[in-house]
């Protein structure tokens, strides 16, 4: 019956049956060292979800003591509290609200940390999750292997800058011994080896209104640094490698969605793993950040107008359009970057951040200031560029969408005004009233020269 239950709750998510420890869990190998699961329950949720020493049990027996699990869950949130003794110490908490897009800063960190984990052996594996399992799980996963295939990608250009050396000391080496009279020769074939060889390497707590919000500008940004932690020796045009790892992201979601959703039949297209648009979202910027020279300009931006554009929702229903904004703790944000490319600390940090007292995660993670709704008409809302910024709209009172963005990554060009055009499909959680909108624009605007 329990199993019957854990099913049903596991709704459109595939699950792993171990026939020889006779459980079956909400869990998958995204690929061999690679786990995503749902959170680990007891008590009650245990009879619904994994429960807690079934997984325990699963992991110790298939991996020993090489695994490592990622928390993603708060300790306002069900899931998030168990102890790192569970795991024999083996855990880090990185919380974030469920439905939500994380810090953008996470997504180097723990990319990071994984990566460090998996590289001390070959027998490690790493287990991430959040409540269900899916969306956090997910994207974290998803940037992990964006990490993993720009490090793949240097240690190709390593190889290629290898071999082209051999080549060059074998060329060297077969030219014939000659008389002092041809020495002269013999350097400027050296020479034209060694230039063959060249070049094949080649919140404040508060939001407030107007002119103030998200201050808060790292010394050296996110995306420079990240990227300046990819050798250049891994590095080529700007278009090429931003092709690249937009087109690998393609395909690790394509994985992801394979790996976690049950297969479909009678021609049905499967639900996507990671199916949260502002995740997505994120995942698209860490992806660009990843390139070689990350096109994300600093300074302010003004949000200018905000324009919905929907269907006539029912009679009964109406009331101004407003919005609310709001963003993660400054604090947290600011503590966050600062860790961003320090290599040498990976797999400490989230402890070190997060821990167990709960500063950042016993209540709300997603701070609003008091003067939190704006008219759609005139909002004079002035925000960092490179800091997220979730936009939630009401009809009344009643919800519609929200959507996270950094508008940075959004201006096509490092001047003038721009346009972000977010259809239904683009905005998180259009439902109820939300059902009816068709697309939103967000204008916004430089405030001065970008950096």
């Amino acid at each position: 019956m329990t199993s019957y239950i854990r099913r049903l709750v596991s709704g459109p998510k595939a699950r792993f049956t171990d026939a020889e420890l006779d459980v079956e869990l909400d869990l998958v190998y995204v690929n061999p060292r690679l786990i995503i699961m749902g959170y680990p329950a007891s008590g009650i949720e245990g009879l619904y979800r994994n429960k807690r020493g079934d997984v325990k049990r699963f992991l110790t027996e298939r991996h020993g003591q090489a695994f490592w699990v990622w928390n993603f869950c708060p300790l306002s949130e069900s899931g998030g509290g168990y102890e790192e003794s569970v795991f024999d110490g083996r855990v880090s908490r990185w919380p974030w609200p469920d439905h939500h897009a994380p810090p953008v800063a996470y997504l180097p960190l723990i990319a990071s940390e994984i990566r460090t984990w998996l590289a001390g052996s070959e027998d490690r594996v790493a287990v991430v999750h959040c409540k269900a399992g899916k969306g956090r799980s997910g994207t974290m996963a998803c940037a992990y292997l964006l990490l993993e295939m720009a490090m793949d990608q240097k240690t190709r250009a390593a190889s290629t800058e290898e071999s082209a050396d051999q080549r060059a000391d074998e060329l060297i080496d077969a030219v014939p011994t000659l008389e002092d009279d041809d020495e002269a020769h013999v350097e400027e074939s050296e020479s034209q080896n060694a230039t063959d060889t060249e070049d094949v390497s080649d919140s404040s707590k508060q939001i407030t209104p107007a002119s103030t919000i998200g201050t808060v500008t790292p010394a050296s940004t996110l995306a420079s640094k990240i990227a300046s932690s990819i050798p250049s020796s891994a590095r080529t045009s700007t278009e090429k490698s931003t092709n690249t790892t937009t087109d690998a992201l393609h395909s690790i979601l394509a994985l992801h969605t394979s790996r976690r959703m049950k297969p479909v039949t009678d021609g049905k297209q499967a639900k996507q793993g990671v199916s949260i648009p502002s995740q997505r979202r994120y995942l698209h910027y860490y992806a660009r950040m990843l390139s070689p020279q990350p096109d994300s300009p600093s300074g302010r931006v003004r949000i200018s107008k905000i324009t919905l554009r929907m269907y006539p929702p029912p009679r009964l229903v109406r009331g101004s359009i407003t919005a609310s904004l709001a963003r993660y703790d400054d604090e947290l944000i600011q503590l966050l970057e600062t860790h961003v490319g320090d290599v040498n600390r990976a797999g400490r940090i989230g402890h070190e951040v997060f821990g167990h007292e709960g500063k950042w995660d016993k209540g709300k993670m997603v701070l609003e200031g008091e003067l939190k709704v704006y008219t759609l008409t005139s909002p004079e809302v002035i925000v960092d560029a490179r800091r997220e910024i979730r936009i939630k709209l009401y009809m009344g009172q009643m919800f519609l969408a929200w959507a996270w963005f950094i508008p940075s990554f959004e201006f096509s060009s490092p001047e003038g005004s721009y346009t972000l055009n977010l259809p239904r499909k683009s905005l998180d959680f259009p439902v109820g009233l939300g059902k009816w909108l068709h697309d939103v624009d967000i204008e916004m605007e430089w405030v001065g020269a970008p950096k």
